[in-house]
């Protein structure tokens, strides 16, 4: 099976559901943005840190010359829709598994025509 996960790569949950699933032989992909305020974050606690079996990492790199020229409205939860639309599509999943309901709702709404789910996770309790 082809996953695809929308979230954070610094989470653990995160980081063991790709584990588990990739040891069990699926696909695992994990698509994340970085924006610039999140460069301070240890790279040891990243997913792609870890050299996990089946995983493959998508990263969406936003500069700071993007965020200065979008209206306000786009710098939120909306700049990475159709980003992760694009990668997904190539990815061409089984499932979509979108992290946290504020962060990758959205984009997990938009994905495409493929089976979703949406885990409440933090501060969308």
């Amino acid at each position: 099976m082809k996953i695809c996960y929308l979230g954070y790569t610094y989470t653990e949950i995160i980081r063991r559901w790709a584990q588990w699933f990739g040891d069990r032989g699926h696909e695992v992909h994990v698509i994340y943005p970085i924006f610039p305020s999140e460069s301070s974050i240890s790279y040891s606690k990243m997913l792609d840190a870890y050299k996990l079996k089946n995983v493959y990492i998508h990263k969406l790199n936003f500069h700071d010359s993007i965020l200065k020229i979008l209206p306000v409205p786009c710098k939120s939860v909306w700049l990475p829709v159709l980003p992760h639309r694009k990668i997904i599509k190539e990815i061409n999943p089984d499932i979509v598994h979108g992290h946290n309901i504020i962060g990758y709702g959205l984009s997990t709404m938009f994905s495409g025509d493929y089976p979703k789910v949406i885990s409440r996770m933090g501060g969308s309790m």
